[in-house]
Parts: C-alpha cells; structure tokens; sequence
C-alpha cells in the first residue's frame, strides 16, 4: 500500500518540522502497513518553492535514514501544485514534480474560491502543444468548499480531466 499524499521533508512547507519528525512519521506509515510513501511537498509560487533537485535529495536522505533504521519502506518524489497556469512551465523547469516522473500530477485549487476558468486550463493542458507530455491530472476536490456545494462542477471537471 503506498500513501499517495504526504509532506514529510522537514522544514519546506506545512508538513514535517524537523528531520527527527520525518523520520517519525515515516515509521509510523511503515508500522500502519505502508511499503510506500509518495513526497508531496506543496509547490506555489512565492510561498513554496523548493526545487526538485532540492527535494530529490531530501528524499535520498530520508530513505538512507530508513535503510539504516531497516525499516522497508520506499519513498517517491512529487509534487502538490497550487493551481496556476504555470502547471507546465514549472514541470519542465524542474521546479515542481509529477509523481515519482510519471504522467501523473498532483495540483491543488484554492480552498474557498472557485478557480477561475478550469476549463480553459484544462483544454490548454490537452491541446496540442503539450499533448506530448501526456499528463493526467489528479486532483483533490472533496476538501473545497465551493466544489462540495456545486456537484454539477464537480461532474463537470471529473469529465475534462479523465479523458
């Protein structure tokens, strides 16, 4: 089992304070019965941003910390980006992440806004000048509050994104 969404390098955004919490939370995951866990440290503009060289080598601490500990427990890099048209730029910038370099990525809308003009965003991101990076984007919608009290856009941005 692999958790999907984590925020375990120390010091970067609202997650894991220091590296004896890191670790902490990573034996945690492993004694819960995780064999994975993937680093979604937060991406957004201003506020967090940590390169992906940066996180990368985080990671590769972390999971020496844990080999050293043997405890069997992989750690993959990626990313939550706050929702901004830059999704793209930021990926091949290496500033964010797809989930551990696959076509996945993990973005994050504002909590109580609706974001403006998904769907043009999500047209853009399938048209034909970046098809060719084949992203599928996830995304976290039961948390906000303006798609829990709208379900036709809930619907409406399950049908664009899932193609």
């Amino acid at each position: 089992m692999i958790d999907f969404h984590s925020h375990i390098i120390p010091e970067i955004d609202d997650g894991a304070r220091e590296l004896k919490e890191s670790l902490e939370m990573l034996e945690e995951a492993s004694s819960a019965g995780f064999d994975g866990v993937i680093s979604t440290s937060h991406y957004m503009e201003n506020y967090y941003e940590v390169s992906q060289a940066d996180r990368k080598a985080w990671l590769n601490g972390l999971q020496y910390g844990l080999e050293e500990k043997k405890i069997g427990l992989s750690l993959y890099l990626g990313s939550e980006i706050y929702f901004t048209d830059k999704i793209i730029s930021l990926i091949k910038e290496a500033k964010a992440s797809t989930i551990n370099g696959s076509r996945y990525v993990l973005f994050e809308f504002p909590m109580n806004a609706k974001p403006i003009n998904i769907e043009d965003f999500v047209y853009s991101i399938l048209s034909a000048n970046v098809r060719e990076l084949n992203f599928f984007f996830l995304q976290i919608t039961f948390q906000f509050l303006h798609i829990q009290k709208d379900i036709h856009l809930h619907k409406k941005s399950r049908k664009l994104y899932i193609n």
